[in-house]
């Protein structure tokens, strides 16, 4: 999910290129999802999480999280809804990829 702004490059550059179904900007449905922040620089295969879980930073900036969480959106994200927040009550797992923020990048 990302901000409106980036959603025409995400859909001329990012999506033709992955394997799998991809949308951008729509709700989560009932189907488990990998939410990433848009710092995140990952090099190396994701190894799919076996339950859903988030990798949290700073006590509440949820850098990642494998959920499902039908309508879940971009804005939730954003405004730090109620819905968005209840991702912190989420197991805790290490993160796979380096933040650009951790990095000084």
């Amino acid at each position: 999910m990302g901000a409106p702004e980036l959603e025409a490059w995400c859909r001329a550059n990012l999506v033709p290129k992955l394997p799998v179904p991809t949308q951008i900007n729509t709700p989560l449905d009932d189907e488990l999802a990998v939410i990433t922040t848009g710092r995140t620089l990952h090099l190396t295969n994701f190894e799919m999480p076996a339950t859903p879980c988030a990798v949290v930073e700073e006590g509440d900036l949820i850098r990642a999280a494998y959920v499902k969480k039908p309508g879940l959106t971009w804005q939730d994200a954003v405004g730090r809804s109620a819905k968005w927040l209840e991702l912190l009550e989420l197991p805790r797992t290490m993160p796979q990829a380096r933040s650009s923020r951790a990095s000084g990048i």
